[in-house]
């Protein structure tokens, strides 16, 4: 395991994205993942949730992480209580957890693993959270096909991944 920090905050918002909700991430944290060269990231909440996560910079200065509104429900995170962040250098394969769902391609459709395996780490993220984001398997199943079928017909945009072609 590499890198690991942990501070506590209360989680804030940013009105100009919709008060979307997100964690202010100290300088002295940041300054110590920018020297390691870490990119990406594995955020432990309160010492129950991971979730994997980047650093964004703020206009006018300073850090954040994101929290999605389904981590926020789900894991029931009170914005006006004080959260314990420990950050930890991701150092996955592909800087995301792989759902099985995706293994399984991997693991059985040798041309679709070739073309993921040399799509840019964006892209390979933007596929993996694309198939884990869905709650029912069977939905995780089908995107996985469809988009291993995408792959394999020379759709590069993640954008086009789950359309019918």
């Amino acid at each position: 395991m590499g890198l690991s920090k942990v501070f506590s905050l209360v989680p804030s918002t940013l009105p100009e994205w919709g008060h979307m909700m997100i964690i202010p991430v100290p300088d002295e944290v940041v300054a110590a993942f920018k020297e390691a060269r870490v990119k990406r990231f594995i955020g432990t909440l309160n010492d129950e949730y991971d979730m994997p996560c980047a650093l964004h910079g703020r206009k006018g200065g300073g850090h954040y992480i994101m929290l999605s509104k389904r981590v926020r429900k789900e894991y029931e995170i009170d914005p006006e209580l004080t959260l314990k962040v420990q950050l930890s250098e991701d150092d996955s394969e592909f800087g995301y957890p792989v759902p099985e769902e995706w293994q399984a391609i991997l693991d059985f459709d040798e041309e679709a693993a070739v073309i993921f395996k040399n799509l840019s780490p964006g892209k390979q993220r933007s596929v993996l959270h694309m198939v884990s984001s869905a709650k029912r398997e069977e939905t995780r199943i089908t995107r996985a096909l469809k988009i291993a079928e995408n792959l394999k017909l020379g759709i590069r945009n993640p954008q086009q991944f789950l359309k019918n072609i």
